[in-house]
């Protein structure tokens, strides 16, 4: 999750660098340094190195958010929002559903493992993810068809 916060801070790069406003780049990683900071300060002693790793994904998180609002008003983008609340919908059900069928890494839990990886596709689905176009395609691809 970590990785998915720095890969949307490195997209929210675009605005401003189109801007060629480069200083909201140093303001969002003294944000994210603050918040790193701050939050293995607090979460460490709580919870060791899962503690460090919630701080990352916060400190990620800020930094995306903060070049997110900077490129709002320098260059907007029309980012599908409501298609990657969707998408973060569907990948916290499925993750909700492992941490609840106690899902670890272990041989004996593999099948189970694999079912859920082969029902995200259709957790998107019910999420609202695909739009009418997609939906239609996948249909298609699929072989369904429209009922008489």
């Amino acid at each position: 999750l970590g990785y998915l916060f720095n890969g949307v801070y490195v997209n929210m790069l675009a605005a401003v660098t189109i801007a060629k406003r480069s200083e909201y780049v140093a303001y969002a990683a003294g944000l994210g340094a603050a918040v790193n900071v701050a939050a293995n300060l607090w979460l460490i002693p709580l919870w060791g190195m899962f503690g460090a790793a919630w701080a990352t994904l916060a400190a990620y998180a800020a930094m995306a958010l903060a070049l997110y609002l900077a490129g709002r008003k320098l260059y907007p983008i029309p980012y599908e929002t409501g298609r990657l609340a969707a998408a973060g919908a569907a990948t916290a059900a499925i993750l909700i559903a492992a941490r609840l069928l106690n899902l670890t890494m272990t041989a004996d839990k593999f099948w189970l493992r694999l079912s859920l990886v082969a029902a995200f596709p259709a957790v998107l689905a019910l999420a609202g993810f695909l739009n009418a176009e997609e939906r239609a395609a996948l249909k298609a691809r699929l072989g369904c068809r429209a009922a008489p």
